[in-house]
């Protein structure tokens, strides 16, 4: 047996703004439904309910309430509502129109759901159901007063001579809810529909209701409805301001469209359902979309480097998730692994650059090079064991250590970048082991500098940096 569920869907999202918002105001509103029991005519009414939870706002409402009218005004079996109880809260994402967008922190979005089962005999013109509230948000800018103007919305429950068990399209994704400046969209707001009937789309002109001293009315009054007022330059078919700023195809409901004006706006968007090319119903979203001057995540990436001589260890960092790195290390020689460790044939300063790339954004950054092997100097020579300096780099204190296989005069000094002697550390006969040095780094200026060990006439260097 088919079944007949009949959803009403409101979605409301109270956007971030510098002022407390309440609860009250409105993003938007659905309504549909789909077979549950056509033996016995019993729907089951949903409300979907979506709302800002940040810091300053109310906790949503305990219940709505729904009223069933036949095509005569009248409520069905004589009782004006139906409330609909809350059964589900959950935090969602805040949707965006692209994952490399930067969301606001502190941006938060709770769903409800309210729902009820209630029993629709068949009358001829079948019925309509229908939930009001108001109030908007008061930084929309395409119509006037939002504070007073509310949300009507209401769905057809077609006679059962043009469809005995009829399920209203149901929309296959969720409308994002930001949307950048002068940058195209397209998004599939198409529908699916359990009876195979044709559907058709279209932008249109959203409703009034309820008042500010009357913000969610029970019951809500039957048809005539008032249709929202748009302020001048805006309009059901250009609700961002501009005809190219927003279109939807009517066959296929694809989106498009390029918003050029910042803001907050409410547009209007319906699936029209035929059988046979008879009209069943209509499904209508009414909701809101902020146009805004989009940030990117911020991206940027950088590298070290740690090097003795000749040979140099970079490290390459980002503050996002890289994964693809491509090096040109200044010699004619690239590389691609996130830490390349590079010996280069001669002394002197290299270019070097670095370009770091994610799924949506890449950095690059350059910087010099130099790497200095002094010709008087020799890298090895009887006498004298390892040679160390920890930490290199190093900031106020260094400790260098040697080891001497023999006694020997030792002359330990530092050395500027072009080979210059700056500061002598010792001078003084060793005899042989395990000797240390802990050089204070009191009046020495940042940069790199040659350490140079003389063990009687045979020279050892190691480069060194000072960071302050």
């Amino acid at each position: 047996m088919r079944k007949l569920l009949l959803v009403i869907t409101v979605i409301s999202i109270i956007f971030i703004s510098g002022k407390p918002l309440h609860a009250t105001h409105i993003w938007g509103a659905q309504l549909s439904y789909e077979c549950i029991d056509p033996a016995n005519f019993e729907y089951q009414i949903t409300l979907v309910f979506y709302r800002d939870c940040g810091l300053g706002t109310a906790e949503a409402d305990s219940a709505f309430y729904v009223t069933v009218y036949d095509t005569a005004g009248n409520y069905l079996n004589a009782i004006d509502r139906y409330k609909l109880s809350g059964n589900l809260k959950d935090t969602i994402p805040l949707f965006s129109a692209s994952d490399c967008l930067y969301t606001p922190p502190g941006t938060c979005v709770k769903l409800n759901i309210y729902s009820r089962n209630i029993f629709m005999p068949p009358v001829p013109g079948g019925y309509y159901v229908v939930w009001q509230k108001c109030c908007r948000n008061s930084t929309i800018i395409n119509i006037p007063n939002p504070l007073i103007v509310g949300t009507t919305v209401f769905v057809e429950v077609p006679d059962t001579s043009i469809s005995s068990c009829n399920s209203t399209a149901q929309l296959n994704n969720v409308l994002p809810v930001i949307y950048c400046l002068n940058q195209p969209i397209q998004i599939d707001m198409s529908a699916t529909d359990l009876d195979g009937d044709s559907l058709v789309y279209e932008l249109y002109q959203p409703y009034d209701g309820g008042s500010p001293v009357n913000a969610t009315p029970v019951p809500s009054p039957p048809k005539p409805y008032s249709n929202i007022t748009y302020n001048g330059g805006y309009s059901s078919l250009n609700p961002l301001g501009s005809l190219d700023s927003l279109k939807i195809d009517s066959s296929t409901g694809l989106l498009t469209g390029t918003p050029d004006i910042v803001g907050l706006f409410i547009i209007g968007l319906a699936v029209s359902e035929y059988k046979n090319g008879q009209f069943v119903n209509k499904t209508r979203l009414d909701f809101n979309v902020s146009v805004v001057a989009c940030d990117t995540i911020g991206y940027a990436a950088g590298f070290t480097s740690s090097d003795s001589l000749l040979t140099v260890d970079f490290h390459a960092i980002s503050n996002a998730q890289s994964n693809t790195w491509s090096w040109d290390l200044g010699d004619g020689n690239i590389d691609s692994v996130q830490n390349p460790i590079h010996t280069y044939a001669n002394s002197g300063t290299y270019w070097t650059c670095l370009i770091a790339s994610d799924s949506c954004f890449s950095d690059t950054i350059c910087d010099s090079i130099t790497v200095f092997k002094p010709s008087s100097i020799n890298e090895q020579g009887p006498g004298v064991g390892v040679i160390e300096i920890y930490p290199n780099p190093f900031k106020n204190t260094a400790t260098i250590k040697y080891t001497l296989l023999s006694s020997a005069q030792v002359r330990i000094a530092i050395y500027n970048i072009l080979g210059k002697e700056i500061l002598l550390l010792s001078n003084s006969f060793k005899t042989s082991g395990r000797h240390e040095l802990i050089y204070q780094a009191e009046n020495l200026e940042s940069g790199l500098y040659i350490l140079k060990v003389m063990i009687n006439s045979v020279a050892y260097a190691k480069k060194i940096a000072h960071v302050r």
